[in-house]
């Protein structure tokens, strides 16, 4: 027997399980919500950040 999918309060109000590509430089995951990634350059070594964008442009 299959699961059924997690209700929404069961699923973390902080952190995405998935992300999409929504558009260019936006992602939307399961509940969403937009994110828009910050790259950091540190002595030669990028890394990526994600932040979550308030808005209802992509809601």
């Amino acid at each position: 027997m299959a699961e059924s999918p997690p209700e929404q309060s069961e699923l973390s109000p902080e952190n995405p399980e998935r992300l999409w590509l929504w558009e260019r430089n936006v992602y939307l995951d399961e509940r969403r919500r937009s994110w828009l990634p910050a790259v950091v350059k540190f002595n030669d070594v990028e890394d990526m950040l994600l932040e979550q964008m308030e808005t209802k442009e992509y809601h």
